[in-house]
């Protein structure tokens, strides 16, 4: 009774989702993915899996990209999908390679001696659907879990900086992508371009030869440099270049920068924060497009850098899976991992969707 067997999205438009679904259905023992806003952990939640992103910087992108082959980056990370916790950490000291000895992934962790925080909402940031209830019980359950178990304080907080989420994303990844031509470009393999209004009208009918996400945003940066240049002639034409008025800019390397610092300081080498996975369950396919800033719960802590693991915490009452966000600080998968662990082994993790296997 999970995403993949039901009428439900098993998440990104990616490629990764479909293998996230298979691995839920027993087809294949796990997977790898790259994950840039949440690719990595969405779909592993929508098919109540694990999937951890990585600290950024620790694991090679070579190979990753099909156009720019680049060695490292701040947004992007490659990182595993597993139906079991006790999988995540071998499999990332692969990855790491020589970088492995940045982690400490063969540590013990007592979680009785961290500290843990719990934040079930992103600050009521504009344009993200509220809380599903399930999900704010399921959180509640792991915070009290905790309690009980290790007689650990859970601090219930609000960061300040995170209902901008949005914002300090785009412009992470605007930064990263910089030197990257325009999408109508990439979905042309760099040679030449495609035309967009053709594109969208084979999808309209069926027949697209490119998922919808990926026509919206060439879409977009065709309308972008349109509107750049007919600006641009305007003022030469008018003769106004040289006194025009700058609007005032939403800066987003300070809000980074500050929201980096505090969530680093809040949890240092011994803290972990529960934060959704998502505001929802998973939805029906396509609906989505229509929420599209729900993905900004786990697009985040791309920007910022951190470490998570996405941990399934059962089924809910209709069948779809529940989870949660682990977040440590910088190098600190461990912690991520081994708290994915116990939650594993009090909430049942991922749930296999036949009665037989």
């Amino acid at each position: 009774m999970a995403a993949p067997i039901t009428r439900m999205t098993p998440g990104a438009p990616q490629e990764v989702h479909l293998v996230c679904a298979l691995m839920c259905a027993c087809g294949t023992p796990l997977s790898l993915g790259t994950d840039t806003g949440g690719s990595i952990r969405t779909p592993a939640f929508f098919c109540g899996l694990f999937g951890h992103k990585p600290t950024s910087g620790v694991v090679s992108l070579r190979g990753c990209n099909i156009h720019f082959d680049k060695e490292w980056g701040e947004l992007q990370c490659v990182g595993p999908c597993t139906r079991h916790a006790q999988d995540l950490a071998p499999i990332l000291a692969i990855l790491a390679g020589d970088r492995v000895n940045k982690l400490s992934l063969g540590k013990n962790v007592d979680p009785g001696t961290l500290r843990f925080f719990t934040m079930e909402n992103d600050g009521d940031a504009i344009l993200t659907t509220r809380m599903s209830p399930y999900l704010i019980m399921i959180q509640r359950a792991v915070a009290n879990h905790i309690r009980c178990t290790y007689d650990c304080t859970v601090h219930k907080i609000v960061i300040p900086g995170m209902r901008r989420s949005y914002q300090i994303w785009q412009e992470k990844l605007r930064e990263e992508y910089k030197d990257w031509p325009p999408m109508f470009e990439q979905l042309a393999d760099n040679k030449g371009e495609i035309n967009v209004w053709t594109e969208i009208t084979r999808a309209i009918l069926g027949r697209a030869l490119h998922t919808i996400p990926s026509l919206a945003q060439a879409l977009l940066d065709k309308l972008v440099g349109e509107i750049k240049f007919l600006k641009d002639q305007t003022k030469v034409l008018l003769g106004k270049e040289a006194t025009a008025v700058p609007m005032p800019k939403f800066n987003a390397e300070n809000h980074w920068k500050t929201l980096q610092m505090r969530v680093q300081r809040l949890l240092g080498d011994n803290g972990v924060l529960l934060y959704p996975s998502h505001p929802t369950l998973a939805p029906y396919h396509s609906e989505s497009f229509f929420r599209p800033l729900n993905f900004t719960y786990t697009a985040i802590f791309s920007a910022l850098g951190f470490p998570v693991t996405q941990v399934p915490l059962g089924l809910s009452p209709n069948g779809l899976p529940l989870g949660i966000q682990v977040v440590g600080g910088m190098y600190q998968d461990h912690l991520t991992i081994s708290v994915a662990a116990d939650l594993e082994k009090t909430f049942g993790g991922w749930v296999c969707p036949s009665k037989i296997l």
